[in-house]
C-alpha cells in the first residue's frame, strides 16, 4: 500500500536553469505523493539597492515576479496538481526558505537546484542551498546540475 511521504513540497525558484529543473521535480514528486505544492521566489534583501528609486519601476519588477510566479503555477494546475500557492518573499533567501517559510506553512520537503548564484555570489555570501541542507528541519532535495548536461 501506497503510504504518502510528503504533504507539502516546497520549491524555491530562481531564474536558473537548476531552479527550473527543481520545479519540474517538485511537481512529479508533489503529484505522486498527492501533496500540494509551494513555490517561492526570494528577493534579496541587498539586491533591494539595485532597483530604481524610481515607484514605477519597483512597481513593474513586483508585477514582472509575481507574473511569473503566476506562470509556474498555471504550469503545476495544468500538469495535474490539485493545491498550489506562490509566496514572494523579501530578505534573506539562507533564513527565509531554510527555517521560516517551512516552518510557517508546514513544508516536510524542501527542493532546490544545487546552484542558482554566479561563483562570485557562492564564494562571498556562501550557497543558499548549503544553508537550507544546514537548517531546514524538513527533508531536503537538491537537485543536481549535472544529470542532464547542465554546466557553470
Amino acid at each position: 500500500m501506497f503510504e504518502q511521504l510528503y504533504k507539502k513540497v516546497m520549491v524555491g525558484i530562481d531564474g536558473s536553469a537548476q531552479s527550473e529543473r527543481a520545479f519540474n521535480q517538485a511537481v512529479d514528486s508533489t503529484l505522486k505523493n498527492e501533496a500540494s505544492l509551494l513555490i517561492v521566489h526570494v528577493v534579496e534583501r541587498s539586491v533591494d539597492n539595485t532597483f530604481s528609486e524610481d515607484e514605477d519601476d519597483v512597481t513593474t519588477e513586483v508585477r514582472r515576479l509575481n507574473d511569473t510566479l503566476a506562470d509556474y503555477k498555471q504550469v503545476a494546475l495544468d500538469k495535474g496538481v490539485n493545491h498550489v500557492e506562490t509566496i514572494l518573499a523579501y530578505g534573506s533567501s539562507k533564513v527565509l526558505l531554510s527555517r521560516e517559510i517551512p516552518e510557517e506553512k508546514h513544508v516536510d520537503l524542501i527542493m532546490v537546484g544545487q546552484t542558482g548564484a554566479n561563483a562570485v555570489e557562492r564564494f562571498v555570501n556562501g550557497s543558499t542551498t548549503d544553508a537550507i541542507l544546514r537548517n531546514a528541519s524538513c527533508d531536503v532535495l537538491v537537485i543536481s546540475d549535472k544529470k542532464k548536461g547542465i554546466n557553470k
